[in-house]
């Protein structure tokens, strides 16, 4: 992928840096970072887009996001179900610079920064996993996060972060150095794995899922077909000769069948939108 755009100036863009950190100087150099998503009030999934959408407009560019998934409340357990996801991005603000922003996203969406209760429900959070390789400290922030290591609904989307072609490379998209998030991610992944890996998915209120217009579909134990349905006697057939056997098996299987046409192909079909 490309490199970074330059972003605004810090003047520009929010409180000055401050803390200590694993480097000094003037910031100006370009990091990844991993930030987790989730919603478990109001639309939950277009609060999750509304937040990747706006990461761009704060300066952070948005390389991969990861599978989706429902899970159950930790901390407060009274409360609807998250849906959770995870952000693989590039910015050159600060780490506290981050944060601000991250902030302002979350006030953009409703959530109430000032009197929510902690670890209730909110419309949208969004948390700094990791900031490339660094060890930051301050009393507003610590990077890694501390709980990324008890929490199953960060560790499974941000190991979906980290495909075979980094590991084989040697890098994502910063060359490996204190902007780089490979060995943090590497870190995720062999702590996934070690707890279970994918045998943690479907159990433990932790469930990959896939929104279809307004339902959240739990994806490995239904299985969904989604295809198109040609029955013109002289295309991709014999000419129709089976076509008959075919319907029966079909009814007999209780198929569902989402698409019928061009309406996957088509997103500007009528009653079609582009999330759909």
């Amino acid at each position: 992928p490309a490199k970074c755009p330059n972003w605004p100036s810090s003047s520009h863009i929010g409180p000055a840096s401050g803390g200590s950190s694993s480097s000094s100087g003037i910031h100006t150099a370009t990091y990844e970072v991993v930030i987790a998503l989730g919603s478990n009030q109001g639309k939950r999934v277009s609060n999750l887009l509304d937040g990747l959408a706006a990461l761009a407009r704060h300066g952070i560019e948005v390389l991969r996001v990861s599978l989706l998934y429902e899970t159950a409340a930790m901390y407060v357990p009274d409360q609807p179900a998250f849906l959770n996801a995870a952000v693989l991005g590039c910015t050159d603000l600060s780490p506290l610079q981050l944060l601000y922003h991250l902030k302002q996203i979350e006030k953009q969406t409703g959530r109430d920064l000032v009197s929510g209760r902690r670890w209730g429900p909110r419309p949208l959070d969004l948390d700094i996993i990791f900031y490339g390789a660094q060890n930051y400290q301050h009393e507003a922030l610590t990077i890694p996060h501390i709980r990324w290591q008890e929490r199953g609904f960060v560790q499974a989307p941000v190991a979906d972060l980290l495909q075979p072609e980094d590991v084989r490379q040697g890098h994502i998209h910063e060359l490996q150095g204190p902007g780089s998030v490979m060995d943090r991610l590497l870190q995720v992944q062999q702590h996934w794995e070690a707890a279970g890996g994918e045998a943690q998915v479907g159990s433990h209120g932790l469930y990959r899922v896939l929104p279809i217009q307004r339902q959240i579909w739990e994806l490995g134990h239904t299985t969904h077909v989604c295809g198109i349905l040609n029955i013109t006697p002289d295309s991709f057939s014999d000419g129709g000769t089976h076509m008959p056997a075919v319907k029966q098996q079909q009814q007999q299987q209780q198929q569902q069948l989402l698409d019928t046409g061009q309406a996957a192909a088509n997103s500007s079909i009528a009653g079609c939108s582009i999330h759909d």
